[in-house]
């Protein structure tokens, strides 16, 4: 079993293809693996339309192809009505949206177990273009989870003892910021987001071993960070892959 991350996919899932990770890892997933997308997922997008039923489609030939898993930490390009209303179940102890037999949006604020490895998930981010976006078309306030879901997060964090091997977070902390980007580069980055500021706020309380992120559409990682755009990492090994689609 393998534990395979990356970032954001927007709708295009062509490098989780068994063909891609043949030519880059040497092999297809095979049933036991499990892939990570660390936000804007953006296959769940359209409602009832012409586009949603090309959506449809491409997610159930994804599904179907797919030998193992997919998680998904929400991101803030993500079209929460629409997810909000899949069926609720549990996988590796969290609360998931149901996508497909094998594919899994998991809740905010919840700890997955994989593998005997502890996972905190917190999504969301403020979309820093909203200002074009139009709300319940291409824009939902959900983005930023509520007060509740944030207690809820908390809450998790102190039952398991404030301990993790790993973060998954689509939004970064303040202290990842810093050591992932220059003071000049900060200076024209537009920071003033909810979920930012909370991540800095838990990152106090845990001891964690590594916190994955995406978001900012950057492939960067230093000490315990890592930032992931459309590399692929594969957990156990570290093994990074430059993102080189092969479409098929």
């Amino acid at each position: 079993m393998s534990i395979f991350l990356t970032g954001d996919t927007h709708g295009k899932l062509e490098r989780l293809s068994n063909t891609n990770f043949k030519k880059n890892f040497g092999r297809e997933a095979n049933k036991d693996d499990v892939m990570i997308i660390l936000g804007d997922f953006g296959c769940i997008w359209s409602p009832a339309s012409k586009w949603h039923t090309k959506e449809t489609h491409y997610l159930d030939t994804f599904s179907e192809h797919l030998k193992g898993t997919l998680l998904v930490v929400l991101g803030n390009h993500e079209n929460y009505d629409m997810i909000e209303a899949l069926p609720v179940v549990e996988r590796y102890g969290a609360e998931c949206y149901q996508v497909r037999d094998n594919i899994f949006i998991v809740k905010n604020g919840e700890v997955a177990e994989i593998e005997g490895k502890k996972f905190f998930v917190f999504g969301g981010a403020t979309s820093i273009d909203k200002q074009n976006r139009e709300e319940f078309i291409s824009w939902w306030s959900q983005e930023v989870p509520n007060c509740a879901t944030m207690d809820k997060g908390i809450q998790a964090i102190e039952d398991n003892e404030c301990r993790f091997d790993y973060i998954l977070t689509h939004q970064m902390p303040i202290q990842a910021l810093k050591e992932l980007t220059t003071a000049l580069e900060r200076k024209y980055m537009r920071l003033e987001c909810p979920v930012m500021h909370y991540l800095t706020e838990i990152h106090e309380m845990i001891d964690f071993k590594k916190w994955y992120m995406g978001h900012w559409h950057m492939n960067q990682k230093k000490g315990k960070y890592h930032c992931l755009y459309d590399d692929i990492i594969e957990l156990k090994t570290n093994k990074v892959v430059k993102n080189q689609v092969i479409h098929i």
